[in-house]
């Protein structure tokens, strides 16, 4: 029972960021190419790889989740296994067939607020998502997988 209730407690903070996200997320129209191609971002994913300045693999633990937005928002939350949580948000835009722009208006970390980046993305299934950048000069190399969740 005690299990339970941590894991309960746990999930919360997740929980109602992503109730708050969808709520907020609404269809605001773009043209048709950057249109499709937002559509497979939307939704729920979880980082399970990212790379070292050495090129070498880490496995991530769990709780990396990123929301991106019909509305081309996005959050950003990492939940440890204590409870705490850190997050940022923005928004979001395709900008290729490669590339998209995250703007970051909030974040936890100060140095990250008002960032803005160009990153490298490629779906490598329709589940599994690459994404390369750097942010306030420092890169990353991260693969995401979709989270899949129950219809509400």
């Amino acid at each position: 029972m005690k299990l339970n209730l941590l894991k309960l407690k746990r999930l919360l903070p997740i929980g109602l960021l992503f109730i708050t996200w969808f709520l907020l997320s609404a269809t605001v129209p773009t043209s048709s190419s950057t249109k499709e191609n937002r559509k497979r971002f939307v939704g729920i994913w979880e980082m399970v790889v990212a790379e070292n300045e050495s090129g070498i693999e880490l496995r991530v633990p769990p709780g990396y989740l990123k929301f991106f937005g019909k509305d081309g928002s996005y959050m950003f939350v990492i939940v440890t296994p204590e409870g705490t949580f850190n997050s940022q948000q923005g928004s979001f835009k395709v900008l290729s067939e490669d590339i998209y722009s995250e703007n970051i208006k909030f974040s936890i970390n100060p140095n990250l607020r008002n960032a803005a980046s160009k990153v490298s993305y490629s779906f490598l299934n329709e589940d599994t998502l690459q994404i390369k950048g750097t942010v306030n000069g420092v890169p990353f190399v991260e693969k995401w997988k979709r989270v899949k969740t129950p219809v509400i």
